[in-house]
């Protein structure tokens, strides 16, 4: 990954079972988070829901969300409305959050051999690692050519 463009978005992910949660932030001038919110109830598509919040408001809206591509579809377009309407362009990476990563203790691009451990790692952590990993193949989708980015949350 380059470097980051002073102008531009972060968009950090945080993926259940049955949730995906968001945070979008702005890098000009300095990192600060501009919108957030999650959708949950992922698979239940008459009760399933998006809640956000940011610059002052609230947003709920019911959503008909099958799987994390259809809740990553529903986010992009809400960042698109509420935010830009080229926000799919603006964002220089996506960050995932895993619960367990094997060795890997920093963060850092995921590519094939850091996806594969992640893999691996989800019998260690079987309710946090595999959601990640759909939040994962779904930002993957799409931000099509955004780098992607894990985090590793570790207990100390």
């Amino acid at each position: 990954m380059g470097v980051l463009q002073e102008a531009g978005n972060i968009l950090v992910l945080n993926a259940g079972s049955s949730s995906l949660k968001f945070k979008l932030f702005s890098l000009a001038p300095n990192l600060v988070a501009s919108v957030g919110g999650m959708i949950d109830r992922i698979g239940d598509t008459h009760n399933s829901n998006l809640v956000a919040k940011g610059d002052g408001q609230k947003w709920t809206e019911k959503v008909p969300i099958n799987d994390h591509v259809s809740a990553m579809e529903c986010i992009l377009s809400f960042l698109r409305d509420k935010e830009s309407s080229s926000i799919h362009k603006e964002v220089q990476a996506v960050g995932h959050r895993f619960v367990h990563g094997l060795d890997m203790h920093q963060a850092a691009l995921l590519d094939d051999a850091a996806v594969s451990k992640l893999q691996q790692a989800a019998t260690l952590a079987p309710l946090h690692n595999p959601p990640g990993l759909q939040g994962l193949t779904a930002a993957t989708k799409v931000f099509k050519d955004v780098p992607q980015v894990r985090a590793v949350h570790l207990a100390v």
